[in-house]
């Protein structure tokens, strides 16, 4: 990479980050349009059907760590020549944001779907609840 400029390594450096972010933001966005969808349907799905959405889910929220993952090995050797440079103008990400946000990603991911397979089609008493 020594034919671009520190600016430039910053730059790629920064706009990688912004990418990890916004996959981070999709997450959530299907997260939590998975989660509405299982309540807003409720009973109407069938469990053959609960399973399709939650494999397709798993499957958008495998696609979004892998595209994150290997956006973070390209930020890692952009961040590796900056400090080679020695002109590195912000901190390097330690690896407790990226332990922290697996662990949310795979936390959450679990408890959408377990969500959706289970307390999304529970038909509740309301008279029976107040009691």
């Amino acid at each position: 990479m020594e034919q671009y400029s520190p600016a430039e390594l910053s730059e790629l450096f920064l706009q990688g980050a912004s990418f990890i972010e916004l996959q981070f933001q999709f997450w959530i966005w299907i997260t939590f349009a998975t989660i509405v969808a299982a309540f807003v349907a409720g009973e109407r799905l069938t469990p053959k059907l609960r399973y399709l959405v939650a494999a397709l889910y798993v499957l958008a929220v495998m696609t979004l760590i892998r595209r994150s993952t290997v956006m973070g090995w390209a930020i890692a050797s952009i961040a590796e020549h900056l400090q080679e440079s020695e002109a590195i103008i912000f901190p390097i990400f330690s690896m407790d944001i990226f332990i922290t946000r697996y662990m949310l990603w795979i936390i959450g991911t679990i408890a959408a779907v377990y969500f959706l397979l289970t307390a999304g089609g529970r038909k509740t008493n309301t008279s029976e609840s107040l009691k």
